[in-house]
């Protein structure tokens, strides 16, 4: 290991070829790394596969003491810890997964001046025991390395409040070098990252996004004739590793059963599933060199699969930066790679209710904030007492639709009440034709097409009958998502 005083450009050089193997940097990797030299912050903003991890992995080689890299990623850190330590560094990771042993040995290490590289979950720092640790003099933080950092800011697509404390959390520690890392960042989070770190202008790195060996396409469908387009194109297409993306957790599951109906071999992840069973989908898919998983967006970060040749997105993206973050997944290896986009406009309420939930209106931010100031210089706050009163007020503004729900099953009223509340407030008029509407796609969602109508549960007599309820089923089986969609139309939030 280096000393900070004599480290220089022949170093740098010589650890990329004898401890990585790798013969020259990638795009920005080496401007990252003299700022670090030289300035001792930097920003990172190189894509998904564009080599951030080695803007930390190095230096950890180059400066003497730890590196502290700050991750939320639990996977990213079991892969790239076995990677360190093939080549022989001394990498730790602290999380919610190791058993007391492990714990304590990791803590020996960081005291006793061992480790090279420590990695975290943001969350760590609220732990007084681990910042004590940190405030040892035995302890040397050469490089506090934060990824994903575009969660600092507001303004990013993933604001993480956890994350707001690291800034002031590593002047507190005397950090001697600052790194922020990120795939996708606007002009006003570079702005923001770069205001919380104290990271210089000229200091934050930021690279194209331009892949050469990726095949862009969006392919316009209709609800209809996805399901066909999608398997249509994994049949067409030569065998590699896949993710397909969704929006929901029912459709993974039904996307996945129909493609494995098929004989092709996919699986469903999702945030609904257990950890055991997303540990073993995600180990079988990483393991393979032509399964598919079908997945919601619990699914990718920190995934290190250099080798995935196709992201098909069944549904539309969330946001831009979400879609620049997934069709980075594929042709890491660098060898051609096809993403594609089916874009259907039924997706797009979703998509409305999501950002209508995630939005509350200004006469509810209003009302907890004078609630906060009514309260005096010191008080103790539930979120859930606090929340309640506007949410109640909220539903009173939609008392005819409460009125509806009152007529629907438990558990369709669970769920329509739980949208409600995610209104908070918007108070967006409730026609009566939409209620009746909304009644009727709730009692769809919840029974399905072949449980709803006069004919439901009655199997027809003749083969020319059950020919023709096959047809329907397929019609029915569209409107049952359609109606799945438009629980809420946009214009109840």
């Amino acid at each position: 290991m280096f000393g900070s005083a004599v480290a220089g450009a022949d170093d740098v050089e010589m650890l990329l070829r004898s401890r990585f193997g790798l013969a020259e940097f990638r795009p920005g990797q080496r401007e990252v790394i003299d700022a670090l030299r030289i300035r001792n912050s930097a920003l990172a903003v190189l894509p998904t596969g564009g080599g951030k991890s080695l803007c930390y992995q190095l230096p950890a080689l180059l400066f003497t003491g730890v590196t502290l890299v700050v991750s939320p990623l639990i996977a990213l850190m079991k892969d790239q810890i076995d990677y360190l330590r093939r080549r022989g560094i001394a990498a730790a990771r602290l999380d919610s997964s190791l058993e007391t042993a492990e714990l304590r040995e990791v803590g020996d290490k960081l005291r006793g001046g061992t480790l090279q590289l420590l990695y975290v979950a943001p969350e760590r720092f609220n732990n007084e025991r681990f910042l004590a640790d940190l405030r040892r003099d035995t302890v040397r933080i050469a490089l506090f390395a934060v990824d994903e950092a575009h969660c600092i800011s507001e303004w990013g697509h993933n604001f993480r409040p956890d994350y707001l404390k690291l800034a002031e959390t590593a002047r507190e520690l005397g950090v001697e070098r600052i790194l922020a890392l990120t795939a996708t960042a606007t002009p006003a989070v570079v702005k923001d990252i770069c205001a919380a770190f104290k990271i210089p202008p000229e200091c934050a790195v930021v690279t194209g996004f331009h892949r050469p060996n990726l095949e862009l396409q969006t392919t316009p469908v209709t609800i209809a004739e996805r399901d066909a387009r999608l398997l249509d194109r994994l049949l067409a297409r030569p065998p590699g590793p896949t993710i397909v993306y969704v929006t929901l957790q029912r459709t993974a599951e039904r996307v996945a059963e129909q493609l494995a109906a098929a004989g092709l071999p996919a699986r469903a992840y999702h945030a609904g599933l257990d950890t055991p069973s997303r540990t073993a989908v995600q180990d079988w898919w990483t393991r393979s060199d032509r399964a598919i998983v079908v997945a919601t967006i619990a699914f990718g970060m920190g995934i290190d699969k250099a080798d995935v040749r196709y992201v098909y997105h069944f549904n539309l993206p969330k946001s831009l930066e979400s879609y620049s973050q997934e069709i980075g997944r594929a042709g890491r290896d660098g060898a051609p790679s096809i993403v594609e986009l089916f874009a259907c406009g039924a997706d797009v309420p979703i998509l409305e209710n999501f950002a209508y939930g995630d939005t509350p209106t200004r006469a509810a931010v209003t009302a907890v904030v004078d609630e906060l100031q009514a309260a005096g210089p010191a008080f103790d706050v539930s979120l859930a007492d606090l929340s309640a009163p506007h949410v109640s007020r909220a539903a009173r503004r939609l008392t005819s639709g409460d009125a509806v729900l009152r007529g629907l099953s438990s558990q369709a009223t669970r769920a329509a009440r739980r949208d409600l509340c995610q209104g908070l407030g918007r108070a967006t008029p409730v026609h009566p034709a939409d209620l009746r509407r909304g009644q009727e796609r709730a009692h769809l969602v919840q029974h399905g097409p072949e449980r709803s109508g006069p004919s439901a549960g009655r199997r027809p007599r003749t083969r020319r009958a059950r020919a023709a309820l096959s047809g329907r089923a397929r019609r029915d089986r569209v409107a049952h998502e359609r109606a799945a969609t438009a629980l809420h139309p946009p214009r109840f939030f």
